[in-house]
This record gives C-alpha cells, sequence and structure tokens, in this order.
C-alpha cells in the first residue's frame, strides 16, 4: 500500500500479485483476500482502468458485508463510490457515498464520514448544485478538523473552490471543476489513507 500511496504503480502491481499469489498458495483466510482484492482495486483505480476497478471493488464490498467487516464495508463502498463517480456513473456513485456513509455514522467512522461529505459535495457540484456542495464541504472540514490533516486541507480547499465559484460565475467553475475531478488519479480517499493500513 506505501508504494501505491507513492503513486509507484508498478512496484505496488508487482506486490500485490506477489501477495494474490501467496494468499491463493496458502489458502489464506477471506478477509486477507479481500484486502488484496481492495489493493489491486486501487490500483486499477490510479491506472483509470474503470471496468476492473468496479469489479474488484464490487467483489470487496460484497465480501466485507459476508464477514460483517463493518470498516472494511464502509471504506470499499466509499472507494467504490469514488470510481463510480470518475467513471461518470454519478447516480450510483451516490447510491454507493450515501451506503458508506450511513455505516460510517453507525460505527462512528469520522474520517471516513468526512470524505464521504466531501466526495458527496463533488457529485453535487459537478451537477451544478453549488449551496448543497458548500454545505457538505463545511461539514466535510468540521468532522475532518480533529481527526486528520489532510482530508481537512481536501475538505477547506474544496469549499474555497466552492465559494470563488459563486463570485467569478457558476458556468466557468462548472466546466473547470469538471476538467479537474476527470485529472485526479483513483479516489479521494487515496489521498489521504495512507496511514490506515488499507
Amino acid at each position: 500500500m506505501i508504494a501505491l500511496a507513492k503513486t509507484q504503480l508498478k512496484q505496488a502491481a508487482e506486490l500485490f500479485q506477489q501477495a494474490h499469489m501467496l494468499a491463493r498458495d496458502c489458502k489464506g483466510d477471506e478477509e486477507v483476500a479481500l484486502l488484496i482484492e481492495h489493493g489491486l482495486g486501487r490500483l486499477a483505480a490510479c491506472k483509470k482502468s474503470w471496468p476492473e476497478a468496479i469489479s474488484r471493488l464490487r467483489n470487496v464490498c460484497e465480501g466485507a458485508q459476508r464477514l460483517q467487516n463493518r470498516y472494511l464495508q464502509a471504506h470499499s463502498f466509499l472507494e467504490m463510490a469514488g470510481v463510480l463517480q470518475h467513471s461518470g456513473q454519478y447516480a450510483a456513485a451516490n447510491h454507493y457515498c450515501l451506503q458508506a456513509q450511513a455505516l460510517a455514522r453507525q460505527e462512528d467512522y469520522h474520517l471516513l464520514l468526512a470524505h464521504s461529505e466531501i466526495l458527496l459535495g463533488d457529485l453535487l457540484m459537478t451537477q451544478g448544485q453549488v449551496a448543497q456542495a458548500l454545505a457538505h464541504y463545511r461539514e466535510g472540514c468540521s468532522l475532518s478538523a480533529l481527526t486528520e490533516a489532510q482530508t481537512h486541507l481536501q475538505a477547506r480547499q474544496r469549499l474555497i473552490e466552492g465559494l470563488s465559484s459563486v463570485s467569478q460565475g457558476f458556468g466557468k467553475r462548472s466546466e473547470k471543476f469538471c476538467q479537474q475531478q476527470k485529472q485526479i488519479t483513483g479516489s479521494s480517499l487515496l489521498e489521504g489513507q495512507a496511514d490506515e493500513g488499507l
């Protein structure tokens, strides 16, 4: 995961493949296999291989639900939402994001909740719903202020960009925002979760 977080994609791919073969040969437990699948899904997202990323993350969502691993389930729902957003499937992205948010609220996963607010803000911004997007960015700022600095900065940056769009006129800003979102590799979670071990 460290290689993936540093965007050393070739090295990350080799390490994940080795881990995948070891887990298969040793008939390791399902949770280990799911974590490897999760990593491979994130790697596919970094390469913008959206169908592969969606397929792998869907496996993780289903497996985490089966194992009742609530954190992995919420985390993989949020990763799936990010991948669906980048592939242009906004309604499906919103659905997964809301599922992740509900789980994160139930279990008090504040950092995942903050990320879900940022992603909901991004989804609303792409639809031109600036006021609602800003409300989600503010909530993301509030939730992340005491938990994780990078997420807090990310939420503040989105909030500032959103406010500037109001003053500069939404038409130009909306187009710029959509272009910036297309340039983001993988999901926004990749930026701030190297420390979480997933």
